[in-house]
């Protein structure tokens, strides 16, 4: 007879995870992933850890995996949609030793009072979470009631938007080329990725353009081994793509043109026929 075993229907691990949370997040394993880090991160907590931006707790895509029931890999990949979303923070803290790689998460909550302690008003219960995309982490304050209040987070700027999908583009061309690379969710890539966009005033999709080109092209794919080191050559690389053949362009940039072409011919046969 098949079944499920009883402890692993009432076990201590159980993570409550809403339909409207698989909804918002886009599947069951990134809800799963959330629910556990949301719940990791709580005031009382034992693993977590307290910064100036709130708690968080500190994990491997193992043990994530391991208390999630994923795997590690369906862990990772999790976190990943999750962080570029703007539902997860992600942030090295170094708990250990300078060299420490674990990273850090934080869930993100916008706009709702959440984990309301015991003796709270009957009017204080929890509804519907609001989880828009692209937020930073709220920050969090007592009252003197002792409820805990969150703010409301501030939109992700553009930077902070793309710049996980910009370093994942970059990861995926080294790939290509067999060259070996740091993790991607490095602080440095980041930071060099959203600072190319919020700083320099690039634009993320000729950004991921060019990141492409350059890392087929003969001679820049042996230089462009980073994301730092693609922002910092960025100019170099758009003036010499357009000295090679300035006429090869992005999807992004084709789909713009053949659309405007569209528009020119149905303009045309809107004349043709009143005429």
């Amino acid at each position: 007879m098949s079944g499920v075993p009883a402890d692993e229907v009432t076990a201590k691990d159980f993570i409550m995870v809403r339909a409207a949370l698989v909804r918002r997040l886009g599947g069951a394993n990134e809800a799963l992933v959330w629910a556990r880090v949301h719940y990791r991160c709580d005031e009382d907590s034992r693993v977590a850890h307290d910064t100036d931006s709130g708690r968080w707790w500190a994990a491997t895509y193992g043990v994530i995996g391991e208390e999630t029931g994923l795997t590690a890999k369906q862990a990772r990949t999790a976190i990943d949609r999750l962080v570029a979303d703007g539902f997860l923070l992600a942030e090295q803290h170094r708990l250990r030793s300078n060299y420490d790689q674990t990273y850090s998460y934080q869930a993100v909550v916008l706009g709702r009072q959440l984990d309301v302690p015991s003796g709270a008003d009957e009017g204080d219960q929890e509804g519907d979470s609001g989880l828009p995309s692209g937020a930073n982490a709220p920050s969090s304050k007592r009252t003197r009631e002792g409820k805990k209040n969150v703010e409301v987070a501030k939109p992700l700027s553009e930077g902070m938007r793309f710049a996980q999908p910009l370093c994942d583009v970059l990861v995926q061309e080294l790939v290509r080329n067999e060259v070996k690379y740091p993790d991607p969710m490095s602080k440095r890539w980041l930071d060099a990725a959203r600072l190319m966009v919020d700083a320099d005033g690039r634009d993320p999709h000729q950004a991921k353009a060019l990141i492409e080109w350059a890392c087929r092209d003969s001679f820049w794919r042996a230089n462009i081994l980073s994301m730092p080191t693609f922002r910092d050559q960025f100019d170099k690389l758009r003036l010499a793509r357009e000295r090679q053949g300035g006429s090869k362009k992005s999807t992004i940039e084709h789909g713009r043109d053949v659309d405007a072409i569209l528009r020119a011919r149905e303009g045309k046969q809107l004349q043709a026929v009143g005429s």
